[in-house]
């Protein structure tokens, strides 16, 4: 059987006409392009005429119609060209149309002298008229293509050569893996490829950059674009691995590749002025290979002005700042596979199939899921576990979590191997401790030299990591996979002489039996993953021989219970005074080591540990440069002098009664929380000279009754389940920046001072659970800030109308105020309210009137909890569809009389008589049934024009039934 394309190309033309001139000279320029051209001169011996021009036609990529004066004269030019247009729908085969001493117009209308040689062959087709349709819609479908025009003024030659360059482009083009139908294991290309492609096309890409971690498929992208385009430049040169040839000092032989192969003058030595000025003449498309240095651009390139108009280079690299620093036009990161992509390709790399077999998909996907979509990954450990067994794939797999494959990590690791000391540090620290923590944490941790922000830039550069839209730093598997097999190379059979630990087992290892060193830099522990044991002794000296230890967290999974213990029955001699981060979840000892002194201490957080008090007799570190957290250290009752850098102390729920002076002279403190310290006493009126305080959090404070004297800057203040009675009115006006206020639970609290609209930065009060507060301070000034308004189960019993000075509200939720009796009708004025909460206010017994012009907002309304007698008359033409909070009981309603309510939805339930027990008079008389028709209703109407729904239901417990009718309804 022949191939499915045995020619590249099939000339159509009228012999007599082209056969001798055009046509033999295109025969032989695309012969000369290594093309395989059909003609019907090499027509093979003994072939029926018409059924080989068919299959020739089927077998080509492309084909060429020469159009001239007598081509419309033979009907078999005129059944090719039909069978050619077919070939075309339905195979997508190429047309290209060359008007050969004919214009376009001629053969679309068949007129001129194309026409009469037409009308000619009409004469004896006249009885076939099915035929002489095909071809005139042939002749017009052909004239409308793309094509090349060829007047008799126009010189051959030049018109030859820009008709072949078109020809081989095109070909270019679909015979690119990208296109073809064979991939040849290109999977998940042609997007990509497309993507790029339609960057290389605009004019202002001269030079691309093509950028992303080793083994992602950046030389394949930049290779499948090098075939499908180079047949559109007249210079064309891949230079490979470019930088593993710079190592090896072949810098001159890459430049001679370069030009030699740019002018077509492979073995020649190129390189000189000459050469500079001829290639600034031609269009060229270059490819440079893994670049890591802009010294190889600007040796092998250098003054991009020389590249003349059209000229193209991609280069290929896994730094982005030297793709910044050489001034390239646009830079593309190279994408990981997603999961069906990565799935195909391992599968055709493993099975040389496109699916796995069914017994082997599990196996499969903890494959997919150790690459991660690197398509190196996929392509080297599908090939090894080729033919193997299950039992040989589990073994594999459970040597990688061990063992990487050296394969795939000597690729990685290039990257590595071109960092600078300090940067190598920080890329290990990341791998090791940091990956998925927030950048800000771990720069205050690691920053001792106020170099970590351009670490991390030549990090993110090098696709070593890459930051979050969240802003926290990750990296792909492999790459931490690579950098934890570094640091276990530093000593593969004794964990105490590696730079960090991370394992439990290692952990435990060095801790239990001391073999701890100089070298130890880092330990994070977490005490969930040790198992087998509920509590670990450990010596008094466990930590004297790690003097060089930067960072030490011991620490749990909060969502696991379950976890070993550490103890200190000898107590602690020493911790290393190199600390720059200490956080010891149960640490188990009263104090401190009374030697540890740290010079460089950033964070100091002992949760939940036995520590009772900290302070000078201890010699507590006198510089902590950013936080200390005492959070849920019950038996913590001092805590004494103090000093530093310090932004954020906690002592939440500890049994501090009070805090040292010290703290108040805190100059840089930003959050206090003190939450449920339940015997801290009421604060001094020192606290104001914190000048920086930012944060203060006070909630389950039992034992504070005033409000505290605060330093005018506090934006947040929490005093949630206080017993704060009152509030002056000089509180307010000392605090013009604060944005959050929440005294929500405060069950003593009676009043709040007018002086409240004072609080002109206020965004968020939040009073619900005051159920003592009986009413809403007079609003006397405009607040414009306000949004957020929370009087949910307080005692209030009405709203005053000053509440129409809350200009910038959106949400005021008086949900279960059970005194509320009345709202003022001016809250309908307030035009930014967007949510106005009543549910299951027993006492009220109106709303509020709707003004001329509506109201604009949201009511959530609990008609089973509420005492509504009228409901009144609310006009047309409002805005918004309001909701119905159905939720409770259906029982004990009072009859409601309705008016009309447009773009408003309520349920109306009722035990007793429906016929008493609602009055619509104003309803329309047309009557649509919802889609469900649930046997216990009586009454269904829906008022078409205005949106609302009226249901009335016998029994009263039917909720969720006339919930899902609505929903049906809305549906329909």
């Amino acid at each position: 059987m022949a191939p499915k394309n045995k020619y590249d190309v099939f000339i159509c033309f009228r012999g007599e006409d082209t056969r001798c001139n055009f046509t033999s000279h295109l025969h032989k320029a695309l012969s000369n392009n290594s093309l395989q051209v059909y003609m019907d001169e090499r027509l093979e011996r003994g072939d029926e005429i018409s059924s080989a021009l068919l299959k020739a036609i089927e077998d080509s990529k492309l084909s060429v119609i020469v159009f001239s004066e007598n081509y419309a004269s033979s009907r078999w030019c005129l059944d090719e060209l039909v069978h050619i247009l077919r070939c075309k729908e339905r195979d997508e085969q190429i047309v290209v149309p060359i008007f050969y001493h004919v214009s376009p117009c001629d053969v679309r209308k068949q007129l001129g002298h194309f026409g009469v040689v037409f009308g000619e062959l009409e004469k004896w087709f006249k009885n076939n008229s099915d035929r002489l349709t095909q071809w005139r819609t042939a002749l017009t479908s052909a004239a409308n293509l793309s094509g090349w025009d060829a007047p008799t003024t126009r010189c051959e030659s030049e018109l030859i050569e820009k008709i072949v360059k078109d020809i081989l482009k095109k070909l270019n083009f679909i015979m690119s893996p990208s296109n073809s139908d064979d991939l040849n294991g290109l999977v998940g290309i042609k997007r990509r490829v497309e993507y790029l492609e339609s960057l290389l096309l605009l004019d202002a890409n001269k030079i691309v950059g093509i950028w992303g971690m080793g083994g992602i498929g950046k030389t394949t992208l930049a290779s499948v674009l090098f075939n499908r385009f180079c047949g559109g430049f007249e210079g064309q040169c891949f230079l490979e691995n470019v930088r593993e040839e710079w190592q090896k000092h072949n810098m001159l032989k890459l430049r001679k590749k370069l030009y030699a192969e740019l002018l077509k003058e492979k073995g020649q030595d190129v390189v000189n002025i000459f050469a500079k000025e001829r290639l600034c003449r031609i269009k060229v498309l270059i490819v440079l290979d893994d670049l890591d240095d802009v010294e190889q651009f600007e040796y092998l390139v250098g003054d991009r002005d020389w590249l003349s108009h059209g000229s193209r280079v991609i280069i290929t690299t896994r730094d982005k700042q030297m793709l910044k620093n050489i001034g390239v036009d646009w830079i593309y990161m190279a994408e990981q596979l997603d999961e069906d992509e990565a799935l195909q390709l391992f599968t055709s790399n493993a099975f040389k199939r496109d699916v796995p077999p069914s017994s082997y998909m599990e196996l499969s996907k903890a494959v997919m899921n150790y690459a991660s979509g690197i398509p190196l990954a996929l392509k080297v450990l599908g090939s090894h576990l080729y033919s193997k067994s299950k039992e040989e794939w589990n073994s594999a797999l459970k040597k990688l979590k061990v063992y990487p494959n050296k394969k795939i990590q000597n690729t990685l690791r290039i990257s590595y191997d071109g960092l600078d000391d300090k940067e190598k540090d920080v890329f290990l620290d990341i791998a090791c401790f940091f990956k998925g923590k927030f950048i800000k944490f771990v720069a205050r941790l690691l920053d001792d030299d106020c170099m970590f922000a351009d670490v991390v830039r030549v990090l993110v550069d090098k696709s070593i990591i890459i930051v979050t839209p969240y802003e926290k730093l990750w990296m792909h598997d492999l790459i931490q996979e690579m950098g934890l097999e570094i640091v276990r190379q530093d000593c593969m059979k004794e964990p105490g002489r590696r730079s960090r630990l991370w394992t439990s087992d290692d952990i435990c290892h060095v801790l239990q039996n001391n073999t701890g060193s100089s070298k130890v830099e880092g330990i994070f522990l977490n005490l969930c993953e040790i198992r087998g044991k509920n509590m670990m002794k450990l010596k008094s000296t466990v930590f004297r021989k790690m003097y060089n230890l930067r960072l030490l967290e011991i620490s749990r999974d909060f969502e696991q219970m379950e976890m070993c213990k550490l103890q200190l029955p000898q107590g602690l001699d020493t911790l290393p005074n190199s600390l720059r981060y200490l956080n010891w979840l149960d640490y188990p000892l009263k104090s401190l080591p009374s030697t540890f002194m740290p010079q460089h201490l950033v964070e100091l957080n002992m949760p939940f540990s036995q520590l009772e008090k900290l302070g000078e007799e201890l010699q507590f570190p006198r510089v902590i440069d950013y936080s200390v957290s005492m959070f849920g250290c019950s038996n913590l009752k001092v805590l004494s002098h103090i000093s530093g850098n310090i932004k954020y102390i906690c002592l939440h729920s500890t049994a501090v009664e009070e805090l040292h002076p010290s703290i108040w002279s805190l100059q840089n403190l930003s959050i206090l929380d003190l939450s449920y310290c339940k015997s801290l006493k009421n604060l001094p009126k020192i606290m104001i000279q914190l000048k920086s305080l930012d944060h203060l959090d006070l909630e389950g404070c039992l034992s504070i009754d005033s409000f505290p004297e605060l330093p005018k800057d506090l934006r947040f203040l929490k005093l949630t389940l206080t017993k704060i009675k009152q509030v002056s009115v000089s509180s307010f006006e000392c605090l013009p920046y604060l944005e959050e206020l929440h005294l929500n639970n405060c069950t003593r609290l009676e009043s709040l001072p007018t002086s409240i609209c004072k609080l002109k930065s206020l965004v968020v009060l939040n009073l619900s659970g005051c159920t003592e507060l009986k009413s809403f301070p007079e609003i006397f000034e405009p607040m414009e800030c306000l949004k957020d308004l929370s009087l949910d189960g307080t005692g209030i019993i009405k709203l005053h109308s000053s509440i129409e000075k809350l200009i910038g509200l959106h949400w005021l939720f008086l949900r279960d105020c059970k005194n509320l009796e009345f709202v003022p009708n001016n809250i309908f004025n307030m035009s930014g309210l967007e949510w106005l909460s009543l549910s299951k206010c027993s006492k009220l017994e109106s709303l509020p009137t709707v003004s001329s012009v509506g109201f604009h907002f949201k009511i959530e309304i609990d008609l089973t909890h509420n005492s509504l007698l009228k409901l009144f008359d609310w006009i047309y033409g409002l805005s918004s569809i309001p909701m119905l909070d159905s939720c409770g009981s259906m029982s004990d309603m009072r009859p409601v009389s309705i008016e009309p309510l447009s773009n408003m939805i309520f349920f109306m339930l009722d035990k007793g008589d429906t016929e008493k027990a609602v009055d619509v008079p104003s309803f329309t008389d047309c009557f649509i049934s919802c889609r469900c028709k649930p046997s216990t209703y009586v009454i269904e109407k829906k008022l078409v024009c205005s949106q609302t729904f009226f249901v009335a239901a016998q029994d009263g417990t039917l909720r969720s039934t006339i919930s899902w009718c609505l929903s049906s309804c809305f549906s329909s």
